[in-house]
């Protein structure tokens, strides 16, 4: 309470006195006060002038103190601090984040470079194995051209004329049999198998993969031919060229069988007879075979004919047959020119024209299932064939 206020409450209370002893005690006991009435009245006007003016100073700020500042300027400054802290913090979160991001970004780079890489170093692997394998292939034509080129050259000339001796006499020269009335048309005929047609070696058990490799495999026939018959004209070749087909069999074989788990079972048929069929095909059937058949059309020696009799056999365990639909002096179909090679000669009327001249080369055939169904796989036979357009 101010002390305008105290004042104001005591010249209330005075007013409040005198009206209550003048009611009490009368008028003349009251003259003394009725004096003091107007400077009461006066005294209060000034005081509530006073409380006026007093409520205008309360409207006015004080005046902090000295120890009211510090304090506030204290907790300013801390409110300060507290901020910048929190900034700080927020700005190391953000920048905790950020190196976060690119630590996360830095590794994904790292393990797409080492994804990459591995990509790298699959296809790098993978280019020289088909480096390597195409070295392989090529030395292997190398070798197939210097064995054809070989047995040609024995056979034509023969191994004695080569070595410089003088060529045999009647009584040595092999014996010959009513083979030497054959024709070249008839000798063909030698050729022709027929057995394993309808056959299909492989099917998608594992017991027919083991059978047929047994079979593949089984060169005893062959290898007692070549060693009865060692010493005679071309056999040493022949014998080596088998050399090298007998071992790539084998290791053929032995990859496959390997490779068997992972091979589908609607495959196994396909996969196993064609990659088997292609190493016979490669030794016994394009190079033997034309050997074989021209040793026989010049020589007529019973002894190729041993030797035919082995190969075919050989190739009938296997499941080959030959396509026999064309004939000589037949006309040449639609069909048959999927499995011949043709070579044109001039026809000496327009009759004979597209008319088969002789078939040099049978083309030799293999089944297998497909999705279920029996197909064939099949090498190129060679004919020659009449043609009006060309001219004598």
């Amino acid at each position: 309470m101010s002390i305008f206020t105290k004042i104001a409450d005591s010249i209330s209370g005075g007013l409040f006195r005198f009206i209550v002893l003048r009611n009490i005690k009368g008028a003349e006991n009251i003259d003394n006060l009725s004096e003091k009435i107007p400077k009461l009245l006066e005294l209060g006007e000034r005081v509530s002038e006073l409380e006026k003016l007093c409520g205008e100073l309360k409207s006015i700020p004080q005046k902090e103190s000295p120890e009211e500042s510090e304090e506030k300027i204290r907790e300013k400054e801390e409110k300060e601090k507290q901020e910048k802290q929190e900034k700080e913090k927020f700005a190391t979160k953000q920048e905790v984040m950020l190196s976060i991001k690119k630590l996360v970004e830095e590794i994904n780079k790292k393990d797409a470079a080492s994804e990459y890489k591995d990509k790298i170093d699959i296809l790098t692997a993978t280019n020289n194995s088909l480096v390597n394998e195409n070295s392989a292939l090529r030395s292997e034509v190398n070798a197939i051209k210097e064995d054809m080129e070989k047995l040609s050259s024995i056979i034509l000339a023969g191994e004695s004329r080569l070595s410089g001796e003088e060529p045999d006499s009647d009584e040595n020269i092999p014996r010959k049999s009513e083979l030497s009335e054959l024709s070249v048309s008839e000798t063909i005929d030698l050729f022709m198998l027929s057995n394993s047609r309808n056959k299909v070696m492989v099917n998608s058990s594992v017991s027919s993969v083991r059978n047929y490799m047994k079979n593949v495999l089984d060169f005893d026939k062959i290898e007692e031919c070549l060693k009865i018959n060692k010493d005679h004209e071309g056999f040493s070749s022949f014998a080596e060229s088998f050399g090298t087909f007998s071992k790539l069999a084998e290791q053929k074989a032995k990859e496959l069988a390997i490779m068997l788990e992972d091979i589908k079972k609607d495959d196994i048929s396909a996969e196993i007879t064609v990659s088997l069929f292609k190493i016979i095909s490669a030794y016994i059937i394009e190079r033997w075979i034309p050997v074989i058949f021209r040793l026989i059309n010049e020589k007529r020696d019973e002894k190729y004919i041993k030797l035919l009799k082995v190969v075919n056999e050989y190739l009938e365990n296997v499941g080959v047959y030959t396509y026999n639909k064309l004939r000589k002096n037949e006309k040449i179909t639609e069909e048959s020119l999927d499995y011949f090679l043709i070579a044109r000669c001039p026809s000496p009327s327009e009759n004979l024209s597209e008319t088969v001249k002789e078939i040099k080369l049978l083309p030799y055939c293999i089944n297998y299932t497909e999705y279920g169904e029996k197909t064939a796989h099949h090498t190129m036979g060679s004919a020659e064939i009449y043609s009006a357009e060309e001219k004598i």
